[in-house]
């Protein structure tokens, strides 16, 4: 889904992209003579909640509108076909609380103590990006090649797995857009020791994959586009010490690349 986040009110246009998403032709036979009939009436759902204005542009495209009733969380995406083929993609739409930053609170104020109200706070009114997985890097382009310098004195968030998936520190958190049937390919290319892993969402902080030594993962693509949530997390980084990660949409699958 493209793009595949609004904050709670919003009810933005957004595209859902896939593979093979063709409408149904079939040839009505009649007494005034045959003729050919397109169905290409798309149902798409987040949750238990419509989409409207659902329109068919190509077979790798829908348009739809997000009703602006959801609230904030995690949606599954339904899309049924004109001949009832369902696909469904877990955690596909993120609503995040409240509009669009609505506190006022600017960071450009004279308090100067050392209370919680820092660049590095753990507030969640989207100042931080990429301080946690409600306010991560949002990257929602398709073909991207994306390259981030990150400052590890700017984060002090710590990841803890539901499961085995290394160990580690301070932890930056991406949202990333994944192009359908392309691979995405996430390395670190600094001096600085990190741990990349995959986790399945927000709410369940459960890592499907991680990779320190060498320090690349590749996550093959679905039919449909996909949110990929990843946290880079540093091992025993120095102070001032900068991380450089690259995240690229790849053709073909990972093993094509001995990525695996």
């Amino acid at each position: 889904m493209n793009p595949n986040s609004c904050h709670e009110g919003e009810n933005p246009e957004i595209t859902i992209e896939g593979y093979c998403m063709q409408p149904s032709i079939f040839r009505n036979a009649s007494c005034s003579g045959d003729s050919v009939q397109m169905d290409d009436e798309f149902d798409a759902t987040l949750g238990n909640t419509a989409l409207s204005q659902i329109e068919w542009q190509d077979s790798n495209n829908l348009t739809a509108r997000i009703p602006d009733t959801l609230e904030a969380g995690l949606y599954d995406l339904t899309v049924v076909g004109p001949q009832g083929d369902t696909i469904v993609l877990k955690d596909a739409f993120h609503v995040l609380k409240g509009g669009s930053d609505t506190d006022t609170d600017t960071d450009i104020d004279t308090d100067t103590d050392t209370d919680t109200d820092t660049d590095t706070d753990t507030d969640t009114d989207g100042d931080d990006d990429g301080s946690s997985c409600e306010n991560a890097f949002i990257i929602n382009s398709n073909d991207f090649d994306y390259t981030g310098n990150l400052n590890w004195d700017d984060f002090s968030s710590t990841f803890t797995p539901s499961n085995d998936c290394g160990d580690g520190g301070r932890d930056i958190w991406f949202d990333v857009h994944q192009t359908p049937n392309e691979a995405l390919m996430i390395t670190e290319t600094s001096d600085v020791d990190v741990l990349i892993r995959h986790v399945t969402s927000c709410e369940d902080f459960n890592c499907i994959d991680y990779s320190d030594e060498p320090e690349l993962l590749c996550i093959d693509g679905d039919v449909i586009s996909a949110i990929r949530y990843i946290v880079v997390t540093e091992i025993d980084a120095q102070p001032g010490s900068i991380s450089t990660v690259n995240m690229e949409s790849m053709d073909d699958d990972c093993s094509y690349y001995g990525a695996d």
